[in-house]
């Protein structure tokens, strides 16, 4: 079995994984849905959703963690402002 890196404790928001060519070759990405993610934090920690998505910001989306660092992915309804 072939390991990914992953988000802690946030497998259940896992949408599937993607390949991207680096320098290397090609690497397998974990995708995540930024949704499930909210989901979890609030459901499980009692986060607010304001507060759950800041934390993916600071947390996930400002945090390399190499050519493998995992994808976060929001839905549409975020980018409604930009049609």
């Amino acid at each position: 079995m072939r390991k990914f890196l992953s988000l802690d404790s946030l497998e259940d928001a896992v949408i599937g994984h993607c390949h991207t060519w680096r320098e290397t070759g090609i690497e397998t990405i974990l995708v995540y849905s930024a949704e499930q993610i909210v989901e979890i934090l609030t459901d499980r920690d009692g986060m607010t959703v304001e507060d759950a998505e800041e934390w993916i910001s600071v947390n996930i989306e400002g945090a390399y963690m190499g050519p493998t660092t995992p994808i976060v992915v929001w839905a549409m309804r975020e980018w409604d402002d930009y049609e």
